[in-house]
């Protein structure tokens, strides 16, 4: 009888600890995402703006390379 009552204890006792640690992995799991998220929009907002300048940067050497520029303004 001592024996049912001692596995029973350990099975609530694991119960209870798989509980915990999914409660945790949950929460983890959800730091995680906006931890991410976070930080792709910080990366993406300055990508954006060097993506515009190098576009602006391109515009400009094809009007040098077309001669739309006059010649003090090669590079």
């Amino acid at each position: 009888m001592r024996k049912c009552a001692l596995q029973e204890e350990v099975e609530k006792f694991a119960e209870e600890s798989l509980k915990k640690a999914k409660e945790i992995a949950e929460e983890a799991t959800k730091l995680k995402d906006k931890f991410v998220s976070l930080v792709a929009h910080d990366l993406r907002s300055p990508f954006n703006s060097i993506m515009g300048y190098l576009k602006l940067l391109q515009q400009a050497a094809a009007l040098c390379h077309c001669g739309h520029l006059g010649d003090g303004y090669r590079a």
